[in-house]
C-alpha cells in the first residue's frame, strides 16, 4: 500500500472511522454486475471501478459534499473554531461557486474529486440492484466479505477505503462530529494543516454518504481516491490505469479496475431474472472450473432415503427469485 506518500494522520483516523463499521450479518456481500463485469471477476481477478461523476445516480457526488457541508456550517455556528473556519474556506474555495458544487474542476483548474468507486450490497436479490446494474439480465456476485476486506487491505494494493454507505441525517452529523473532534484533538500540527487534514477527511465521508431514500440498499463501497498538487500532478505514487467504456445511451465512462494476485472470495452466484437459468448456470459452472475455482463438495447425510449421501457445492449458484418485467 502506497500510503507513505499520504498524509498519515489521515488514513488513521479515517480507517479508524471504517472499522467501527458492522459486518454484515451472515458475512456475505453482492456485486451486482452484467456478464463482462462477471468474466472480469473470474479470468482476470479484476474488479471494475466508475468514475464518481458516472455512476448510475450523477447526483451522488452532489449529495455528499453538500450535506457535509452544511453540517460543518452548523457546527461552526456553536463553535468558531479556526481550524473549522479554515476547512470550511478550502471547501468553498476549491469546490463551490456560491452554494452550488463545480461538478467537474475546481477553481484552480484539477479534477475536483478523482475517485473511482466499485459499488456492493448486503441484500443478493433487490429489484432496484437488478434494474440499476443489469437490467435484469446480469448477475449477483456474492463475496465472502471477511476474505474480501483482507485482500483489500493488503500490503501490496492500492489505497482503497471499503466502507458502508451511511443514509441517516443524524449519523452523517455524528459521523463528521467524531471526525472533527478527532481533527482539533491532534497534536505537533499548526491550524491550517490541520484544516486541509480535516477537508480531506470530509470529501472522503462524503464518498460513503448518500440520501435516505436509497436506505433499502444497504450498500458498501470500494472506493479509490485520487490526490495532486497544487499543479494537478497525481501525488500518491499509485501506478493506476484509466480505461473507458460506451455505455447504452453512448455515454464514454471512464473507469479503473481493481487487480488482484489471486482468486477473488466468491461464494455465491445468482443469476438474473430474465436469463435462461439451466443454459446460464452451466456455462458458470464450466467458467469457474476453468479458471481455477474447483467446485468444492461437501456431504450430507439424509435419513431415510436410498442414497444416504448428497453433494452439495460450497458456491452455490442459484436463480433470482424477483418477477422482473423489462421496460
Amino acid at each position: 500500500m502506497n500510503s507513505d506518500l499520504i498524509n498519515p494522520e489521515i488514513n488513521n483516523i479515517f480507517n479508524g472511522f471504517l472499522e467501527s463499521q458492522n459486518p454484515p450479518q451472515n458475512d456475505l456481500i453482492f456485486h451486482y454486475t452484467m456478464g463482462g463485469g462477471l468474466l472480469g471477476i473470474v479470468k482476470e481477478k479484476t474488479i471494475r471501478a466508475t468514475d464518481i461523476h458516472y455512476l448510475n445516480d450523477s447526483t451522488e457526488v452532489y449529495y455528499g459534499l453538500g450535506e457535509v457541508k452544511k453540517i460543518l456550517e452548523n457546527k461552526i455556528k456553536v463553535n468558531e473554531n479556526d481550524v473549522l473556519l479554515k476547512a470550511l474556506d478550502f471547501l468553498n474555495g476549491e469546490y463551490f461557486l456560491g452554494d452550488k458544487i463545480d461538478p467537474f474542476h475546481n477553481k484552480i483548474g484539477k479534477p475536483w474529486i478523482d475517485a473511482y468507486i466499485s459499488c456492493f450490497c448486503e441484500k443478493e436479490d433487490l429489484l432496484s440492484q437488478w434494474r440499476g446494474y443489469t437490467d435484469g439480465s446480469g448477475y449477483s456476485i456474492g463475496f465472502s466479505f471477511s476474505e474480501l476486506k483482507a485482500i483489500l487491505s493488503s500490503p501490496d494494493s492500492l489505497v482503497l477505503y471499503f466502507g458502508k454507505v451511511i443514509y441517516e441525517k443524524a449519523e452523517q452529523s455524528n459521523k463528521v462530529d467524531e471526525i472533527i473532534n478527532k481533527i482539533l484533538s491532534l497534536e505537533n500540527y499548526d491550524d491550517t494543516t490541520k484544516a486541509l487534514i480535516l477537508e480531506t477527511l470530509l470529501i472522503l465521508i462524503s464518498y460513503f454518504f448518500k440520501n435516505e431514500c436509497f436506505k433499502e440498499e444497504a450498500e458498501w463501497r470500494v472506493i479509490y481516491k485520487g490526490a495532486y498538487d497544487a499543479w494537478g500532478n497525481r501525488i500518491t505514487g499509485d501506478e493506476i490505469n484509466i480505461e473507458f467504456r460506451v455505455s447504452s445511451n453512448q455515454m464514454i465512462i471512464p473507469y479503473m479496475e481493481f487487480k488482484f494476485l489471486n482468486r477473488l472470495p466468491i461464494k455465491k452466484i445468482l443469476i438474473g431474472p430474465v436469463i435462461n437459468y439451466e443454459m446460464a448456470k452451466f456455462a458458470i459452472t464450466k467458467l469457474l472450473q476453468e479458471n481455477g475455482y474447483k467446485i468444492k463438495l461437501v456431504t450430507q447425510k439424509l435419513t431415510g432415503n436410498n442414497h444416504p449421501w448428497i453433494s452439495q457445492e460450497l458456491i452455490t449458484i442459484a436463480k433470482s427469485e424477483i418477477p422482473y418485467v423489462k421496460v
